[in-house]
């Protein structure tokens, strides 16, 4: 019987294992043989999956960073309206008489920038929590004799 170099090729994977499977025939096309072998691929799926794990960390990551660019950059911007709000408020404050409707409407009107200032500072913290805690910069001193 001679042997038929066409073959089938079956390939299936699962539950850690990788099998693979040849079909041999004969010239008239009766199969007479199966040839397979099978691999134990667990550690790869296992690599595959910490892999995936991973990129999922590192994606969920990227995004918090963006947030946190995005509230930051929000905030700032924020920050500069409640610096004009703030400084016209109490200008106008200043000009107000003591007691009157107007100087309550402003004292209200200070009291809430003053609450979206505090809620700034919060957002900016946020936006900042990946940063090294911020401290005053001392000026190296200069050696007199030296110039």
């Amino acid at each position: 019987m001679s042997a038929n170099t066409e073959s089938i090729n079956l390939t299936v994977s699962g539950f850690g294992c990788l099998y693979a499977a040849v079909c041999l025939r004969d010239a008239t096309g009766k199969p007479y043989r199966i040839v397979g072998s099978t691999a134990d691929i667990t550690a790869e799926k296992q690599a595959q999956i910490h892999k995936e794990h991973l990129e999922a960390q590192l994606r969920q990551s990227q995004k918090m960073e963006a947030i946190g660019t995005l509230a930051g950059g929000i905030a700032h911007d924020f920050n500069n309206i409640l610096g004009a709000i703030l400084g016209y408020g109490e200008l106008a404050y200043q000009h107000s008489a003591a007691g009157s409707a107007l100087r309550r409407y402003l004292d209200n009107v200070m009291h809430a920038a003053g609450r979206a200032k505090t809620l700034v500072d919060r957002i900016l913290g946020f936006s900042r929590s990946g940063l090294a805690e911020r401290v005053p910069v001392k000026r190296p001193v200069r050696d007199r004799g030296s110039t």
